[in-house]
């Protein structure tokens, strides 16, 4: 979050900030991948692992 203030002062566009963001779920892919598979070892209980995996990801929102 600090990045998007920086660049929106910085004077670039929400959205722009916003889909740059959300391009951390692309980079960490494979980390979510692997910390899945972790939980998955604990528990096979579909609630759990859908709070998980939506914990790990990030979203747009609202009017973003």
């Amino acid at each position: 979050m600090a990045a998007i203030l920086l660049l929106t002062a910085l004077g670039v566009v929400w959205n722009q900030c916003i889909d740059d963001y959300l391009l951390t779920n692309e980079f960490l892919a494979e980390t979510i991948e692997q910390t899945m598979m972790e939980i998955m070892e604990e528990t096979d209980d579909p609630l759990v692992l859908e709070g998980c995996r939506r914990l790990m990801a990030l979203k747009r929102r609202g009017n973003w």
